[in-house]
């Protein structure tokens, strides 16, 4: 069955700018997450982020097209329950005053979905519990039957199921989660990895889950280096705040046809290991005064795709464009070509400033562990801003949950990166630390490695390593 994931989001921005658009009280949470840094937090009446189904036009902007046929799916922690109930999900109609399908979370766990105009419902026969992570899928079937399933995000197992018949001839025009019309009533609610498609043909939609399983997630990619093009005022830590510092620090420019991308952190900078990319999200956080337009510019090796001309405005807004495949080679997405990546802008006006405070790529994937032959040898550099970690053999970076305790050295330089062209001198430097422990830990201000040297002195270290592996380095 053909698949058309229209648009895919997490929090991990830290704000609700590249949402269509937002209600209330929506919290950033950033220690209750699945797979990511920060998820979305709703426990307040008439609260919530709203996107629209027929996801982004070529442009960058939100596309007003409305939609017979949507799976929403996305990923659903209960805090707490509701006393009574709590709107976990709406689909509108064009004028926001009709609810095509609506979605509420009952005292004891249950969901119940209703049709259009809330004719009909059906309850779950199954529940969730507080405390565990769900991938909730909820379809609109106009003139069929809607339905909501609920997994189990670890196992994939379902939980809660139901269908109701869809009684309308209409279709959606808006997708709301969180209340929309009615109290929260006690429920404390996260979403994450928030994922849909839509069409006007049923056909060409299947449940996100069915091809993505229930481990996956969208994941936040951020400038590390230049690119490219570096055109405009200012570098790369001018434009990698999240949530974006609201024009504290940006890039700029005054002259038409200026460009600059930036370089952006490789997927082993992700929360979780990415097996299979599935799609990206290229934006910029901007603002255009005097009417000019900007254009949003994605690099993958030596090929530029942009959007066309948009005119942000004086208030910062998100301009964003989904690649469902990578535009130097028209096919599917690989881990190696989105780490080669860039994104950037173009100033496409002559009138006013054009100004940048935030870009990013944002990759839709699934979770997997890549196996890897064991390293010993790390390398560090305490000048290195990203803190990275790099094999002392090749010199190629690490996630921090990949450094083993009691098994390796750690070299430490200072103002300098290791030379991977020279591998074979790994063992004979005197700067050599031997590792005692490794504590990865992730917390709101993101992942964190603290190594701690052992006493011992390295040739003690090394017998002791090479004893623990049978001789073998």
């Amino acid at each position: 069955m053909a698949h058309n994931i229209v648009f895919h989001d997490g929090a991990e921005t830290r704000d609700e700018v590249r949402c269509f658009a937002s209600t209330g009280t929506v919290s950033n949470e950033l220690t209750t997450v699945s797979y990511g840094r920060a998820a979305y937090r709703i426990a307040t009446s008439s609260s919530g982020v709203s996107y629209k189904p027929s996801g982004l036009a070529a442009n960058g902007s939100w596309s007003t097209t409305e939609k017979n046929h949507q799976w929403f799916t996305f990923h659903f922690y209960a805090v707490s329950l509701p006393s009574t109930i709590s709107q976990v999900l709406v689909l509108l109609d064009a004028t926001l005053a009709i609810r095509r399908l609506q979605v509420v979370l009952n005292s004891t766990g249950t969901f119940t979905i209703y049709n259009s105009g809330v004719a009909a419902n059906s309850t779950t026969a199954g529940a969730i519990a507080t405390g565990t992570w769900y991938v909730v899928s909820v379809y609109f079937n106009r003139n069929g039957t809607n339905q909501i399933v609920a997994r189990n995000r670890d196992t994939g197992s379902t939980v809660a199921t139901t269908t109701v018949a869809e009684n309308s001839n209409n279709t959606i025009a808006e997708s709301r989660i969180g209340p929309y019309s009615d109290a929260v009533n006690g429920a404390d609610m996260i979403f994450d990895n928030i994922v849909f498609e839509s069409s006007d043909t049923a056909a060409n939609i299947d449940d996100p889950v069915n091809q993505l399983g229930t481990k996956y997630a969208c994941g936040l990619l951020l400038p590390n280096g230049a690119g490219f093009y570096d055109q405009w005022t200012n570098d790369y830590t001018y434009v990698d705040e999240v949530p974006h510092d609201s024009g504290s620090t940006v890039r700029q420019e005054t002259t038409i046809n200026e460009v600059f991308t930036q370089a952006m952190t490789p997927t082993s900078g992700l929360a979780a290991q990415a097996g299979t990319i599935y799609a990206a999200t290229a934006f910029s956080v901007e603002i255009n005064d005097a009417g000019g337009t900007i254009i949003l510019r994605l690099r993958s090796g030596t090929t530029d795709a942009d959007t066309s001309a948009f005119g942000p405005g004086v208030s910062y807004v998100a301009q964003q464009r989904l690649f469902l495949t990578d535009p130097a080679t028209a096919g599917s997405w690989t881990v190696s070509a989105i780490d080669s990546v860039e994104v950037g802008a173009k100033r496409a006006t002559s009138s006013g400033t054009s100004t940048v405070t935030l870009i990013g790529l944002e990759v839709l994937y699934t979770i997997t562990v890549v196996g890897r032959t064991r390293v010993i040898a790390y390398v560090m550099d305490d000048m290195d801003p990203m803190q990275r970690v790099l094999d002392g053999r090749t010199g190629e970076e690490l996630p921090y949950e990949e450094v083993q305790p009691n098994v390796g050295w750690m070299r430490v330089t200072s103002g300098e990166m290791p030379d991977s062209a020279s591998p074979s001198n790994a063992w004979e430097d005197d700067t050599l630390l031997p590792i005692d422990s490794v504590k990865y830990s992730q917390s709101a201000s993101g992942v964190s490695l603290d190594i701690v040297p052992s006493a011992e002195g390295l040739g003690e270290q090394l017998i002791r390593g090479l004893a623990n592996s049978a001789g073998s380095l």
